[in-house]
């Protein structure tokens, strides 16, 4: 029965030639067991298939068989039957089935499409749904001039340009992965592991991946693959197991194969650059060094330098006694640990533990500004600007008689920090004064420790103030990281907030990670939970009486007993952040 419907199905393909195809009709035929019957189906195929109206005339005439030589072998019928123009031949006419230009015997009384006419070409003897006559686009029927067709955006068709497809080896497997540029990720699909590997499992613990419009993805786990490209070898690489979908080639792979896009002139295109970048080309160039200021922590001289050797040494301590952040020395009379803690790209990062130098140290009184500080200076501004400093601690030198501070110990020796320290209690402060110092006196400038926006009313008054705050920094030798700056846009992330014309909104990243928490089990967890919703309280209306019952739990010597009420104090401060209001940014001038 299989083979028969494969035969059924056989059709004669573009540009294929009549001896071709009843040469392979005459192959399946004789698979199909048909009997004393076996020539008959096979000629009725070709007489529905064959494209010429005069071969299907002299093949009627002849009675043929499949055993018979084929007349005008060597023409070669179009794939779709409509009468070339000029033709007097008219194949709407007779008994004709089945597709649209096929013949069919008369000898089929019963055909339910004797008589019908199309309803997509106008012919008879066949229906629109396997009418194969050619599209409106081969012969296009006069129209009458009227407004173009709507363009949609954002979407895909038969005639876009087609999508780019990179085919790598998985654990020797080959497989097509669609380049996705703007992912993150790389994916494949269940239904392709299951195909390539069946012996393979994915684990748990896949990411929360969100696709165009904000609309979630169903992910299933991960699964890691040695994979291949030409000589490229990269052998462990953890890929997203989605549900459904392609299989993708996100930025991650794409940036591990070593690939890279290249413009009209053959040079690689690894970001774009802004005017403004164009304009002050030093200071997106390395890292920047504040030439008028350093800092001098003052010391409590009753607190004594405890000695703690630890020997936590990567190769990342060269890299930096090579770019001049750290110096070697021979003694100190202060020595803390060394920390190596991995950022999220994998690599490592060498931290200072500085709570025994802290204990000495006197913090700088400078204030830290507020959030309400901050937000009213925003009144009326539309156009925002956030210059992003290149690891802006790094750029503020120790004063030399403080840098014994930072010292820490290695198997190689001693070293010392140039830099400020990221944990020198005395460090924020600091920084802040020094950053309201070099921009006192220009307007349309907010600061809070190294995150920096520019803000106007108008695109003129923010380019000038940009100006301005962009000369400030080429004359104090500090430099930007050109691929976190975002210039002249509606809205910037600043000090957890989401900053527009409308006002301060709460970050959605943030409101997402609060909603991932699970409800506390403990009072250290309750606590973190408080913490991070009562960062954005004045989004949280009645926040005190909500929070009344988790307070309790918190008490020194309170009794861990959770209730219903708890819970559903939990669930509505979740609730709340879901759809916060737009605060509005403070107007000095306003009436009370």
């Amino acid at each position: 029965m299989l083979r028969r419907i494969v035969f059924r199905q056989r059709r004669q393909q573009v540009g294929e030639s009549v001896n071709h195809y009843v040469a392979d009709l005459r192959g399946l035929a004789s698979l199909c067991k048909f009997g004393a019957l076996e020539n008959e189906p096979a000629v009725d195929m070709a007489f529905q298939l064959e494209s010429a109206a005069g071969l299907a005339s002299q093949l009627a005439s002849s009675s043929p068989s499949l055993t018979q030589p084929m007349p005008h072998t060597q023409m070669v019928g179009p794939f779709v039957g409509s009468p070339s123009p000029g033709s007097s031949q008219d194949w709407s006419e007779g008994n004709f089935a089945g597709q649209q230009g096929a013949s069919h015997p008369t000898r089929a009384l019963t055909c339910p499409a004797k008589g019908q006419r199309c309803k997509r070409c106008g012919r008879q003897n066949h229906f629109a749904r396997v009418c194969r006559s050619v599209s409106a686009s081969t012969s296009p029927a006069p129209r009458s001039p009227g407004p173009p067709a709507p363009t949609t955006i954002h979407s895909v068709s038969s005639t876009s340009r087609p999508f780019k497809v990179c085919t790598v080896e998985l654990d020797g497997a080959c497989l097509p992965l669609l380049l996705d540029t703007g992912a993150t990720r790389s994916l494949l699909n269940v239904s392709t592991i299951r195909r390539l590997f069946p012996l393979r499992t994915s684990t748990a613990g896949a990411e929360d991946l969100y696709g165009y419009g904000h609309s979630k993805i169903g992910m299933v786990g991960t699964i890691a693959f040695s994979v291949c490209y030409g000589t490229k070898t990269l052998p462990s690489v953890t890929f997203q197991v989605s549900r459904h979908g392609r299989n993708l080639m996100g930025m991650d792979l794409f940036c591990d194969l070593g690939f890279s896009f290249l413009d009209y002139t053959g040079s690689a295109i690894l970001s774009v650059s802004s005017p403004w970048q164009q304009r002050w080309p030093v200071l997106f160039d390395s890292l920047g060094c504040l030439t008028a200021f350093n800092h001098q922590p003052l010391l409590n001289e009753e607190v004594r330098p405890v000695i703690q050797l630890r020997d936590n040494v990567t190769a990342e301590l060269r890299k930096l006694l090579e770019a001049g952040i750290i110096n070697q020395v021979n003694a100190s009379p202060w020595i803390s640990n060394l920390v190596v803690a991995r950022k999220k790209s994998g690599g490592l990062r060498p931290c200072i533990d500085l709570r025994s130098v802290n204990k000495a140290v006197i913090p700088d009184k400078y204030p830290l500004p507020t959030v309400e500080e901050l937000a009213s200076k925003f009144h009326g501004s539309s156009v925002f600007s956030k210059p992003d400093l290149r690891q802006g601690y790094m750029q503020v030198m120790l004063h030399p008689n403080s840098r014994d501070l930072t010292a820490f110990v290695s198997y190689v020796g001693f070293f010392t920090l140039h830099p400020h320290a990221f944990r020198l209690s005395s460090a924020p402060s600091c920084f802040q004064k020094i950053m309201s110092t070099m921009f006192a006196g220009i307007p349309g400038v907010v600061i809070y420790l190294d995150d920096i926006v520019v803000h106007g009313t108008t695109p003129t008054l923010h380019d000038e103030c940009l100006t301005r705050v962009l000369d400030v920094l080429t004359s104090h030798n500090l430099t930007l990281n050109g691929e976190k700056c975002i210039f002249a846009v509606s809205a910037v992330e600043f000090v957890g907030f989401r900053l527009t014309a409308d006002g301060l909104s709460p970050l959605h990243s943030n409101v997402e990670a609060v909603q991932r928490l699970p409800e506390p089990s403990c009072p250290a967890q309750l606590a973190s939970f408080q913490g991070m919703t009562a960062y954005y309280l004045r989004f949280l209306p009645e926040y005190s009486a909500t929070t009344d019952l988790l307070r309790e739990l918190l008490k020194k010597d309170a009794a861990w007993s959770w209730t219903p009420a708890c819970s559903a104090s939990v669930h509505h401060l979740k609730a709340q952040l879901t759809s916060p209001h737009v605060l509005a940014h403070f107007a000095h001038n306003s009436d009370l």
